[in-house]
């Protein structure tokens, strides 16, 4: 993905020559999530570095914009955070199942005609979800500037429900056209094939398999924080260490099924279970080091993917994982905390379900992603195949977490 961006020297970016500086490219990171933009921000850096050593030293000046979650609290992120419009991100991924789609629409245009005149010099930029970036690649396309889009969660999240056919339309033009397009996750991956209309495609990975003509194949690309990975092979773990550390979202602290899980652990595992911490910061050694002076870690999932599970796998502190039957049974009774409802996540009922502007393909063995009310567990069990719990070398998965200590 990252060679989509050697084009760097030839045309796309557009160097300043700064005084005392050399050349110096600007760079966009467009994104509500913050840790994820941070985590996008180090390999594009990386990625720069690299195509520096072919063509010539320059400096990448990096600029964030819409990271309006948890940012304040990761440095590489809140350094870089430009303030503007795009700021209100978060209320418009919140207020889209319910809000004026026309009023949501109009600040993301303003929010990306923002973007596109202060970075008019941007030289390439990477996008984070649906909406603000659909604007944006309208804005920077006729400047000729790469464009990376990757999307996370359900693809749907947060898109107004009378912008969905036209905000698919353009994904799918853009796909056709030969833009890069990742998701984080082969889950999110499959949910974007769906709502597209095209089969969700399964079988054995393969470097020989052959796809239909036409297929609509997003890739999921993994990416680490690589500071932590350097922190965490520096460390020193253990197989003598005993107490292991039991996480998870404050979400399901109070969760009967958790709670009996947690009680359950602390009675099979006499060596110490203690439980992660609700807030914490990996770019901070001395908690790296505090991380691997457990034996293991055991995590319970609220969501098909999570940051935090990557961050303990590049750390290398073994993790282990409960079986999707064990999360087919939690997930579709967990409530919410503010009102005792589903707590949908990532299947939240209020995702538009029209698939009207498809080509007529319907993948009918794949139950639809919403409402874990109705059918959720034979829902969990579907999509949570593909999540990276259950297929990253060295993570066990088991229905005995007790038996796999």
């Amino acid at each position: 993905v990252w060679h989509s961006f050697a084009l760097w020297p030839q045309s796309a970016l557009a160097p300043e020559a700064i005084e005392g500086q050399g050349l110096v490219i600007r760079a966009a990171v467009v994104g509500s999530h913050g840790p994820l933009s941070a985590t996008l921000g180090e390999h594009f850096l990386e990625a720069a570095r690299l195509q520096g050593d072919q063509v010539g030293p320059f400096s990448l000046q990096m600029d964030f914009y819409a990271q309006c979650y948890l940012c304040e609290e990761i440095p590489f992120c809140k350094v870089r955070h430009v303030p503007s419009p795009a700021d209100r991100a978060c209320d418009w991924f919140h207020s889209a199942p319910d809000g004026d789609p026309q009023q949501v629409a109009d600040e993301a245009f303003s929010a990306a005609r923002f973007i596109a005149a202060r970075g008019s010099m941007a030289g390439a930029v990477i996008c984070i979800g649906l909406l603000l970036c659909n604007f944006i690649h309208a804005m920077f396309m006729g400047l000729r500037v790469p464009m990376l889009q990757v999307f996370c969660m359900n693809p749907l999240q947060g898109s107004p429900p009378t912008l969905v056919q036209m905000l698919m339309q353009s994904l799918e033009q853009r796909w056709v056209d030969g833009y890069p397009i990742v998701t984080t996750n082969a889950v999110t991956s499959a949910l974007l094939a769906w709502h597209m209309g095209h089969s969700v495609l399964e079988g054995p990975r393969s470097s020989q398999r052959k796809f239909p003509p036409g297929a609509f194949i997003i890739p999921a690309l993994t990416f680490f924080t690589q500071n932590l990975h350097r922190l965490g092979s520096n460390a020193d773990w253990s197989r003598d260490a005993r107490t292991v550390l039991l996480a998870r979202n404050f979400l399901l602290l109070h969760d009967p099924t958790c709670v009996a899980f947690e009680r359950a652990l602390r009675q099979a595992w006499p060596h110490g279970v203690e439980n992660f911490a609700t807030r914490w910061d990996f770019s901070d050694e001395t908690q790296v080091r505090d991380l691997l002076r457990r034996r293991a870690v055991v995590y319970i999932p609220e969501h098909p993917y999570k940051n935090v599970f990557n961050d303990f796998f590049a750390a290398g502190l073994p993790t282990l994982v409960p079986s999707i039957a064990f999360m087919s049974h939690l997930w579709p009774q967990l409530r919410q905390i503010d009102k005792d409802e589903t707590y949908d996540g990532w299947f939240d009922r209020r995702i538009p379900r029209d698939r009207s502007f498809t080509h007529g393909r319907e993948d009918t063995d794949a139950p639809e992603p919403f409402d874990l009310d109705t059918n959720g567990a034979a829902k969990v069990r579907y999509w949570m195949r593909l999540a990276d719990y259950y297929h990253f070398v060295g993570v066990r998965a088991s229905s005995r977490v007790s038996s796999a200590l």
